[in-house]
């Protein structure tokens, strides 16, 4: 039996092209309502109606078809459910109340939120260790009173002098002037870690910016450009000879964790 002849019986004995294009629906509906702001939330939100879309759109072979209003309009007020108060009051404030909602304004609205969120935290860390350096630094230095002594007769008797006040000394010997910059923070272990994602240093991969910026599926591009297995992200092999024994956390499959919305696109990489 020729191989396009079998292929094409095993589709259509095992491949129900109704459900698989309904189940990726059902993966927009079912997914949880976020109780609380915050950039993992969001983002995870984003991956699971983007990678439904785009999977429901190739099963049924219109992946270049622009979607009309009704489906935005229905994509939207589905993804507005799923939102905790705090991030569907953000989001209802900066809308403007005579457009049409479309799902790509508000995919961008969403993505932009996630990324302040995930910065905010680390400015605040920042602000807070430059505080005290910088008080100290404002602070004005104390300036030592000189004794005066007064000549009284031809003998030139001098006056008890006035005791000087103790001014403290800085243990370093060096003071510190209101101009002088404040003493450089060591870096942490994070600081100093390079991630296995992007191949920069600052942070860890899970909480890689240029991953978590992404969609499920252009993670999986961005991994895969760089030219590294999508098990472990490591360059020297690929996902099918990969030596680790760690599999995905959610359906424990050959992939890493942070590409399982998109596992049905790498059965040919593996």
């Amino acid at each position: 039996m020729p191989f396009d002849e079998a292929w094409a019986r095993l589709q259509e004995r095992f491949y129900k092209k109704r459900v698989a294009f309904l189940g990726h629906f059902r993966a927009i509906l079912e997914a949880p309502r976020l109780t609380s702001a915050s950039s993992n939330g969001l983002m995870r939100l984003i991956d699971v109606v983007e990678t439904a879309i785009t999977s429901a759109r190739q099963v049924a072979g219109r992946l270049e078809e622009a979607p009309s209003t009704m489906e935005d309009g229905f994509l939207v007020s589905i993804v507005l459910s799923k939102l905790d108060e705090d991030s569907l009051a953000r989001v209802t404030r900066k809308a403007n109340q005579q457009l049409i909602p479309t799902w790509k304004e508000l995919r961008d609205e969403l993505d932009s939120m996630a990324n302040r969120l995930y910065y905010e935290p680390k400015r605040q860390r920042d602000a807070a260790s430059r505080g005290p350096l910088a008080s100290r630094a404002q602070a004005p230095a104390a300036v030592p009173r000189k004794a005066a002594y007064v000549a009284t007769t031809a003998t030139a008797v001098a006056s008890p002098a006035t005791p000087k006040p103790c001014v403290a000394r800085d243990p370093a010997g060096v003071k510190e002037s209101p101009g002088s910059p404040a003493p450089s923070r060591p870096k942490t272990a994070d600081e100093r870690r390079l991630c296995y994602a992007c191949d920069k240093m600052g942070h860890k991969g899970n909480l890689c910016p240029e991953m978590r910026a992404r969609s499920a599926l252009e993670r999986v591009n961005f991994v895969m450009e760089r030219g590294k297995c999508v098990n472990c992200f490591s360059r020297s092999h690929k996902a099918r000879d990969c030596p680790s024994e760690k599999r995905c956390q959610q359906c424990q499959k050959k992939h890493h964790t942070m590409l399982c919305n998109s596992a049905g696109l790498l059965n040919e990489e593996q």
